[in-house]
Formats: C-alpha cells, structure tokens, sequence
C-alpha cells in the first residue's frame, strides 16, 4: 500500500539528506515523496535531486506564502490515501511508516489519524528528550476525551507531524492546514470534530530542536495554543468544560519559561 511522505522545505540544506535517508530506508518500500520546496536559496533542491531515487518527487511554492500553504502543497501533490508530513529535519525510524500504516488501515474510516511516541534531538542527532507513553497501551480514542486531554495539557500531547500519520480524504474534509505556529494542533483539533483517533503506543521518529527548527518560537507559539484552546471552549463548551481551560492555560504559562530556556541551551550544541 502506498503511502505519501510530504516534507516542506526551506533552506533545509543542513538536514534534508539525513532526513530523506531516513524514510528511503523505510522496511515499507512504496513510498510517494513529495518535497514541495518554498524557494530556497541554499542547496537544500540540489542535495535533494543528487539521491536520485525515483520515489522521490520535487513541487514548488512560491516565495511569499504561508507556511501553512506549503504544508497543504506537499499533500496536495501527494497520490497515495495515507499521509505522513515532517519536517526538514526530523527522522524516522526504520519501521515507522510500516507501524502506523498497520495501525490506522486496520482501523475503521471514523478513525482520521493516528499518532505514536516521538523523541526529541538535538543538532548532532543525539536523543536529549524522551517522552514517556501518554496513552498508555495502543487503543482508539474518543474525539471527545482526546479533546479534553490536549487542552487540559496545556501543550500539544499528539506530537509534532512526525509522529503522526493521517487520511487524506480527511485532510481534504476540514480544508486542510492553517494558521501558523500551531498549525499541526489545529489541524488535529479540527479533524477530531469530525473523526476519531488512534494511538500506537509505538516510538516512531524523532523531531529535531535547533535555533532554525520550525516552532522555535516557543512564546508565540504558546500563546496561539491558549487562544486556540478558548476557542475550542467557545466551539464545544459541553466537550471543552472550563474548567480544563483553565488548566490548561495555567500550564502553559508555567511550561513556556523553562521550555524556552531548554530550546535555546540545546538549539545551540
């Protein structure tokens, strides 16, 4: 079966060799993947084109657009009916695209999406967080309980796109991505109005931190998850109760310091 990898760049010279290693060399073979590069000025097309691997297929963005906009060209290219988007400079591991494509194919349609453990490096590729299994064992999830779980976190506890692998009749359902800085929780947010979704228990990539990563700007980015939160209470006040609001926001506020000052100490190793 076939899957789309969809990888937006830009300036991503530093990375995007490891990172396209790591999915060609995938224990799942068929593989779509789609770069839609948003003009860069570096060599990031060049390295890109020298792997000189059929799967690999190259669509372009214009200067000027939203990041957003790039993200919804990469899918948009893409053929196959399971999507997987990551960054310029993440990783998978060898069995991830195998993994979640068990896991959500064997699951109904009402299931849209479904998101594993990630860890986080650094610029060198070492491993400096690991998260532990938030959901415990692999198990489909209620929209309205995995609602309540990412507000009342105060935080994002699907994962970065990396760890996550979704529908593409479902992307195109909701309209695709938007916004900016949170554009992955907003989108997971707006499918589970629709869809439900399934946690693989399974430790499938790592997102990479450095000061050029996407989602650096952990202040603005913090801020847009709170006003994304109230939001959803606003949309679904029967689902979303108070009460996890303020919860949430309050540790988001708490998080944002020490999460700022750990992204900076290990951006720059």
């Amino acid at each position: 079966m076939l899957v789309s990898v969809c990888i937006p760049t830009y300036n991503g010279e530093r990375f995007i060799v490891e990172t396209l290693n790591s999915v060609l060399s995938q224990s799942h073979p068929h593989l779509d993947v789609v770069i839609s590069d948003h003009g860069s000025s570096d060599s990031t097309l060049e390295l890109v084109n020298a792997i000189g691997d059929e799967r690999v297929r190259v669509v372009h963005m214009p200067r000027g657009r939203s990041i957003a906009e790039n993200w919804n060209n990469a899918v948009a290219a893409g053929v196959a009916s399971f999507v997987k988007v990551m960054g310029q400079d993440d990783v998978l591991y060898p069995d991830a695209i195998q993994s979640e494509l068990s896991a959500i194919s064997a699951c109904e349609s009402d299931v849209a999406f479904c998101f594993s453990d990630r860890d986080v490096i650094d610029p060198n590729g070492r491993t400096v967080f690991r998260p532990g299994r938030p959901f415990g064992n692999p198990k489909k999830l209620r929209s309205t309980d995995l609602l309540r779980s990412v507000v009342s976190s105060g935080a994002n506890p699907i994962g970065e796109p990396v760890a996550v692998m979704f529908r593409k009749e479902a992307w195109h359902s909701i309209g695709g991505f938007r916004g900016e800085y949170v554009i992955d929780l907003d989108f997971y947010a707006r499918l589970l109005m629709q869809y439900q979704g399934f946690w693989t228990g399974i430790r499938v990539g790592a997102f990479r931190v450095h000061a050029d990563s996407w989602g650096s700007n952990l202040m603005a980015r913090q801020f847009k998850i709170i006003s994304l939160f109230g939001r959803l209470h606003h949309e679904q006040p029967s689902t979303i109760r108070r009460r996890d609001l303020v919860i949430g926001a309050l540790r988001a506020v708490v998080r944002t310091p020490v999460r700022v000052i750990a992204q900076q100490v290990v951006g720059r190793r």
